[in-house]
């Protein structure tokens, strides 16, 4: 994709010796989890060299966001009971928030806000996606805990003028992007898709945190992208917003429905606003997944 930043913004980042990098750990599931020689054994063996993922990887397994009815006192049991794809999805979702401490960022970033959201995102998506029948390819979830991290570059490195930024656009009533370009001379989703391809991630992962907002224009993945986009929408409005200023978008906008519908035209019949009621009341479980991925850092 070759994502290009302005050069004076280019410039500055290529001085810092501080970019966050994706932890190896996630690298080594990732090329196991495709293998198909690969084995459940092979898979515990890599995961058990990191003690934090492990235990994170139970604390999750055993609370309300899963729900099970027995204890996981094991990653072998963990396994078997979710499975190869879910461990992946977990040590993803591990690695990101490794890649990205608190300590990391200013102190006035409202961290925990933060990661609700794009894991609320996450989440939506990955709901609706299950809900409207879309194949589901493994990285809708981790491109709804990527769609924004270009916020939090901008926080780091452009951290007065992302404060600004933030105060225009809620002031304003405007999309944050907005006020990015025309102070910082980028946005947190050129930004993020730069830093996607820097740690060379899968398209998919690339093309969502680009076109997060600007969905009608995602070529590669079209459908996965608009998901994203949709369930951004309904977390900015149903109580997990990161910032005030994705109010005015609207969930029923015409483009949004004519691409899905378009890409599954057995939507046309369905109950959509149930759907989105559903989602909405189920949403609410991922702030356990971030309690505990933050129980280290705050």
């Amino acid at each position: 994709m070759d994502i290009q930043l302005d050069p004076a913004v280019l410039d500055r980042l290529q001085k810092a010796d501080e970019l966050p990098t994706l932890p190896t750990l996630a690298l080594r599931v990732a090329r196991l989890v495709n293998d198909p020689h690969a084995s459940m054994q092979d898979l515990v063996q890599i995961i058990r060299t990191d003690p934090a993922v492990t235990s994170k990887i139970l604390r999750v397994a055993n609370s309300a966001y899963y729900g099970m009815q027995r204890k996981i006192e094991s990653l072998n049991m963990a396994l078997v009971i979710l499975g190869m794809k879910e461990i992946h999805h977990l040590v993803n979702t591990i690695s990101v928030f490794q890649a990205f401490p608190k300590g990391y960022l200013p102190g006035n970033f409202e961290y925990k806000k933060f990661w609700i959201h794009s894991a609320g995102v996450g989440e939506a998506a990955q709901l609706l996606s299950n809900r409207l029948g879309f194949f589901e390819k493994g990285a809708i979830f981790t491109g709804g805990l990527l769609h924004d991290m270009g916020k939090i570059i901008l926080a780091r490195f452009f951290t007065d003028e992302f404060f600004e930024c933030i105060e225009i656009a809620n002031r304003r009533e405007i999309e944050l992007r907005k006020a990015e370009d025309y102070i910082i001379g980028t946005n947190h989703a050129l930004i993020g898709a730069w830093l996607a391809e820097k740690w060379q991630l899968p398209k998919i992962l690339v093309e969502i945190v680009l076109h997060h907002h600007t969905y009608d224009q995602a070529t590669g993945f079209p459908a996965e992208v608009t998901l994203i986009h949709l369930a951004n929408i309904l977390c900015n409005q149903k109580g997990m917003p990161f910032i005030n200023s994705g109010k005015n978008q609207k969930l029923k906008d015409e483009k949004i429905w004519e691409i899905l519908f378009r890409m599954k035209p057995s939507l046309a019949k369905s109950p959509i606003d149930q759907f989105l009621d559903e989602t909405v009341r189920e949403i609410d479980k991922i702030r356990d997944l971030v309690n505990i991925m933050l129980e280290d850092d705050v």
